[in-house]
């Protein structure tokens, strides 16, 4: 590979500045897809895959480049805007392994595109399964490969057209070294015995799907926690859902049209005529300004909504209540969490990962709150299976959890 004029740093890691081969041109038509595919298909290996979006910039989180890199074929720069189906790509490397970086982030937006792998390797979670305490892309290939990598162009607006150089210098770059980490981080995973549980996680992203739609999104509303009373939840719903229409429409992220502080602060403050909203920071800005009357509008519609349409100042949901509360609406169940979440840590501990990847936070708390009548190894096991934890999981994390909830339940505790 070659790392520019060849400085290192002064630990002596050498900086990844130019791909190995020169950048490629964008295919964004028909005739360039075809030819990419016929060249990947031909490659040898995994395929290392990279998506960029636009986030922050544009609306929802559609793929705006899409970089292939394989063995035998080097590096691909796809334009998912002119080549919107990536279908026959897909169709082409079905039986080989891609590559991906977080693949939780790549994943729901390559399928947008019809790439949809069914054999990954995720370097994030592999390095995570292996207790590195930072697994971002270039902090990884600087500890693991030695060489460092630009961080540059990470939260550009890739809906920029044509694309500069230096960024489609970037996103090759992206690619480059990805199999080569893989590959390291495939032995490392072998050499702690944890290949199987690494698996069996790659699996269960493949078959995660989509995302799941939140129930009242608008409850995600940064600084809600300030809104106490209904009625100004009412005008956070109703602000926030005219933002999301405008922008749907305009293709602009939500915080570009209206940021959530505005939103928030005219649900504590009620403004009702164009002054008062527009003294707010955020009314005055280009994509709102001139929607002054459309804000109105909202904020009226909650002022006069009937009590009975008002939301609930809970969110509702089919899981628990938020952990905080449960010392005084259930104090037994408040010792069950705090006995788990102790049994969690140590194992994970004693295995060198996060506890968040050992058991999902949630699993612990749902498990927490209303474990099964007779908490055996067994019960256990089905439990979290039902809530998505993997056989490895299980499997670790079964007898302990049931003999600590059996240690509380004799103790009259639980």
């Amino acid at each position: 590979m070659t790392s520019g004029d060849g400085v290192t740093d002064q630990e002596g890691r050498a900086p990844l500045l130019e791909p190995r081969e020169p950048i490629p041109p964008v295919i964004a038509d028909a005739a360039g897809l075809a030819s990419a595919i016929s060249d990947l298909k031909a490659g040898t290996g995994p395929v290392a895959v990279d998506a960029e979006r636009a986030s922050g910039y544009r609306y929802g989180q559609r793929a705006y480049l899409v970089q292939f890199r394989r063995e035998g074929t080097g590096t691909v720069l796809v334009d998912p805007v002119g080549c919107p189906d990536l279908s026959g790509l897909d169709a082409a490397l079905a039986d080989t392994e891609t590559v991906l970086h977080a693949a939780s982030q790549d994943l729901p937006c390559l399928a947008e595109v019809g790439y949809r792998p069914k054999q990954i390797f995720d370097t994030e979670l592999a390095g995570r399964l292996l207790g590195y305490p930072r697994v971002g892309l270039a902090t990884l290939v600087e500890e693991i490969l030695g060489v460092r990598m630009e961080k540059g162009h990470s939260a550009a607006d890739w809906s920029t057209r044509p694309l500069p150089d230096a960024w489609l210098r970037y996103a090759a770059l992206d690619v480059e070294v990805l199999v080569d980490l893989r590959d390291v981080l495939a032995r490392q995973l072998d050499e702690a015995g944890k290949r199987e549980w690494a698996a069996q996680e790659f699996a269960a992203a493949v078959a995660a799907g989509p995302p799941r739609v939140r129930q009242d999104p608008w409850r995600r509303t940064s600084g809600i926690h300030r809104i106490r009373s209904r009625r100004s939840l009412a005008a956070v719903r109703e602000l926030w859902q005219e933002r999301d229409d405008i922008a749907r429409r305009l293709d602009l992220s939500p915080g570009r049209v209206l940021p959530d502080a505005a939103i928030i602060e005219a649900a504590r403050t009620w403004p009702a005529t164009p002054a008062a909203l527009n003294a707010i920071p955020g009314f005055s800005g280009r994509n709102a300004r001139h929607r002054t009357a459309t804000w109105l509008r909202a904020l009226d519609r909650a002022r006069h909504a009937d009590e009975e349409t008002l939301p609930e100042t809970s969110a509702p949901g089919d899981g628990p209540p938020p952990a905080s509360r449960w010392a005084e609406r259930d104090p037994a169940a408040a010792r069950r969490l705090d006995a788990a979440r102790t049994v969690v840590a140590a194992i994970a501990d004693e295995h060198n990962l996060p506890s968040e990847n050992l058991l999902q936070p949630d699993a612990v708390r749902r498990l927490s709150w209303s474990p099964p009548a007779e908490p055996t190894a067994e019960s256990i096991r089905g439990e979290l299976a039902s809530y998505g934890a993997r056989p490895w999981q299980t499997e670790l994390t079964a007898t302990p959890l049931a003999r600590a909830l059996r240690r509380l339940r004799d103790k009259g505790e639980a």
